[in-house]
């Protein structure tokens, strides 16, 4: 009885454990499957997370103490003409008004050449309120 025992026994295992293969073989490869799925939404998420404040870090807004800049780019756009200058026409982005405005104020070449290497653009805007101040 001890031996039929232990065989039935085994076989019930066996049995088991091929019922059970398959079954553990799709669920790890269901969990697999389904961490490359996150993993990827996750680098989706982050790489759109980082786009944004990229976006927003590099197109700094213009502030009030720049608005002067702004009027006299305007102008010098009506002026000249909208197709000499590189679109988008973006007044509210500091970094394409002050980039401008360092383009085409008449101003010594090493300044210019500062100004435009220069990745502030607060910095960029405030100095060529000095030399609109300066005359």
């Amino acid at each position: 009885h001890i031996i039929v025992a232990m065989q039935f026994q085994d076989i019930t295992r066996q049995k088991l454990e091929r019922l059970h293969k398959p079954t553990l073989s799709a669920a790890a490869e269901s969990l697999s499957l389904l961490s490359h799925e996150t993993q990827a939404l996750l680098q989706r998420d982050l790489y759109r997370a980082v786009r944004a404040y990229s976006e927003s870090a590099l197109k700094p807004k213009i502030d009030a103490r720049h608005e002067r800049c702004v009027e006299i780019l305007k102008q010098l756009v009506e002026r000249f003409g909208a197709e000499h200058f590189p679109e988008p026409h973006d007044y509210d982005d500091a970094s394409w008004v002050s980039y401008r405005l360092a383009e085409i104020l008449p101003i010594d070449r090493f300044e210019k050449q500062r100004m435009l290497v220069g990745n502030d653009a607060f910095a960029r805007l405030d100095r060529v309120l000095h030399l609109l101040k300066r005359g």
